[in-house]
């Protein structure tokens, strides 16, 4: 079922708080420390993880709000506080609940356990799984068009010279937006980078490749919203969803399973590469090492959940 905005309160005239309540079980400050040690994070995102808080702008619907996801008294709950923009008005019902959204996905919080622990008991690696880190929900990044942009910028890059290249990219194409007298720079939709040009982007540093997809990707994406349609490639199978997004100028097999995996983000994806290849190889071949039909062809029997699959492959193997 959805998660909407329940107990809906006004703070002041931009500020909103509401409460969530995620399908049980639900770890808030474990899945606050899941996306700090994981990275799904960009330069956006300020975690706390003593308080088990979440603070973060985010654009719903092309409207620009500072949230907060944190605790709530009732154990089964957590409080969504939102606040808008100083020229906007406080957040309505309908874009509380468009948040509120964005956080149920981030974080998983409509999926069903049962139903995960069922469909990883298909064998014996999906039995250890389970018994080693299930009823756990991982957490993912802030949306998909932000987890698209992280992964065309910051591949085969330093981390530091990745995140100026991020910084740039906000500061030169994003949106300009107030609160409390601050302004903040978002990240740039698709409408912003397809008009920039790629000498300009090269001449901050951008690489002529990363230029080059960062522009004509957003083109694409203007040109043809049925297609790369981010809700509706969330609610088709999880590897027709890799497949839409592998036909984006620049897009591999990694880009595409990782943004569909941990930006989209669904629920049966299962990113294929060295690692997990290798993680899994021992319990499904006699060598060392599987291609890519032997890995679909393990992995397919945990549909249609394989995204928690290859998370806890992760943590099993690699400790996130």
């Amino acid at each position: 079922m959805p998660i909407y905005a329940e107990n809906i309160h006004q703070l002041n005239d931009t500020t909103m708080r509401a409460t969530l309540y995620p399908n049980q079980p639900f770890d808030l400050a474990w899945a606050v420390k899941f996306i700090d040690d994981s990275g799904a994070v960009d330069q956006l995102d300020e975690i706390n993880v003593e308080k088990a808080t979440l603070r973060r702008p985010l654009r719903v619907r092309d409207v620009v709000f500072i949230t907060e996801i944190g605790p709530a008294d009732d154990d089964t709950a957590v409080t969504l506080t939102v606040q808008a923009a100083d020229d906007q008005p406080a957040a309505d019902e309908t874009m509380l609940n468009a948040i509120a959204d964005r956080y149920n996905r981030r974080f998983f919080m409509d999926v069903d356990m049962d139903a995960v622990k069922k469909a990883l008991s298909a064998d014996d690696y999906g039995k250890e799984l389970i018994k080693d880190f299930w009823p756990l929900r991982p957490a993912n990044y802030a949306g998909p068009w932000e987890a698209l942009l992280k992964s065309l910028v910051h591949a085969q890059i330093f981390p530091s010279f990745a995140a100026s290249l991020d910084q740039t990219l906000r500061e030169q194409y994003g949106e300009r937006v107030v609160f409390d007298g601050e302004p903040l720079r978002y990240w740039p939709r698709p409408i912003e980078l397809a008009f920039a040009i790629e000498e300009d982007l090269r001449a901050f540093k951008f690489s002529r490749q990363k230029a080059d997809y960062l522009v004509n990707i957003s083109r694409t994406v203007l040109d043809d919203p049925k297609t790369y349609d981010f809700d509706a490639m969330r609610e088709i199978p999880g590897p027709d969803a890799v497949k839409q997004l592998t036909t984006l100028r620049g897009v591999g097999a990694w880009t595409s399973q990782n943004v569909a995996m941990r930006g989209l983000p669904h629920t049966d994806v299962f990113i294929d590469e060295k690692a997990t290849r290798k993680a899994i190889a021992p319990y499904y071949s006699r060598n060392d090492d599987m291609n890519k039909r032997e890995v679909a062809a393990a992995v397919e029997r945990f549909a249609p959940y394989r995204t928690f699959a290859c998370y806890y492959t992760y943590m099993q193997h690699f400790g996130v």
